[in-house]
């Protein structure tokens, strides 16, 4: 009957028109679910945007040339107000690290979580400085870590930074017991002409740390690589009183071109290796003193 058919046209109207209603509902509701869920996982991350990029290890490749991008916080990086951390590899090698620093409190330095050194306040300038990496910290053929860790409660202006970051490895060579004798010997030469010549101290430490090279890997080293070993510590010293010495006695120079002058003979000291922290300092000051005079 046309009356029935009418009526079953519209219960089929009426429950289409349903079903839309509950599809747009769920699509609504499926959206807004969406939105909360993506507002609960964003927010997090943005409170908390500094303190994972703080905490993320930075890559640090062997052996590459230096780097002047600048980390820490400042104008060129917010992200890390105390702590940066570098991941590098390491082959069994003999490495260590230099880099510049500025700061107004000191700064630890941690090998792998343990005490490597620490650096003291720099406020005015970069402080240049270059660590051995104790091989006995070391994990070999893994990821190790370098954190900096700013030390001090947080003042109004925390700023601080880290550039010029280098990490060096060198490969040891297989163990020889006559090249290492004459490499000590060599370096017990240099050093009886260190008084005569500036340059031969540093001669004497690049001499015996080829001594130790040549005895690193062995399972038990001789007696002579302790030898060598204090030479090293021994010559270090020697060349920090030089250093501290006479970088005192240029800055009670009143006179600039006679303290430059005092300033050129004390790089003679370092000459051998301009990577050393020493010779960069001396080179920075005479910088500066170029500027000051204009000339």
């Amino acid at each position: 009957h046309p009356l029935q058919a009418a009526q079953s046209h519209q219960r089929q109207r009426r429950t289409l028109h349903s079903q839309r209603q509950q599809m747009m509902q769920l699509t609504l509701w499926s959206g807004v679910l969406f939105l909360l869920s993506s507002a609960f996982f964003l927010l997090p991350s943005r409170s908390e945007g500094p303190a994972k990029a703080q905490a993320k290890p930075i890559f640090l490749p062997t052996n590459a040339k230096e780097s002047e991008k600048i980390y820490g916080y400042n104008k060129k990086d917010r992200t890390h107000p105390d702590r940066i951390t570098f991941q590098f590899s390491y082959r069994n090698g003999r490495s260590w690290l230099s880099y510049r620093i500025l700061s107004s409190v000191p700064v630890d330095i941690l090998l792998n979580g343990k005490a490597l050194a620490s650096v003291p306040p720099s406020r005015r300038s970069w402080f240049y400085n270059r660590h051995a990496l104790p091989r006995h910290k070391l994990i070999v053929n893994r990821f190790n870590k370098i954190t900096f860790k700013r030390l001090g409660h947080r003042s109004k202006k925390p700023l601080w930074g880290l550039t010029h970051i280098q990490l060096k490895e060198q490969s040891l060579p297989r163990p020889n017991l006559e090249k290492a004798k004459s490499a000590c010997d060599r370096g017990y030469r240099f050093h009886t002409k260190g008084d005569k010549k500036p340059a031969m101290r540093y001669r004497a430490i690049i001499a015996f740390q080829e001594c130790m090279d040549y005895l690193t890997l062995l399972k038990t080293p001789p007696p002579l690589y302790k030898q060598a070993e204090h030479m090293v510590t021994r010559i270090n010293t020697e060349l920090d009183v030089i250093y501290r010495q006479q970088l005192q006695q240029a800055k009670e120079q009143k006179d600039i071109t006679k303290r430059a002058r005092q300033y050129k003979h004390l790089l003679k000291f370092f000459r051998v290796d301009s990577a050393d922290h020493r010779y960069q300092r001396v080179q920075q000051l005479l910088q500066q003193l170029k500027h000051s005079s204009g000339k």
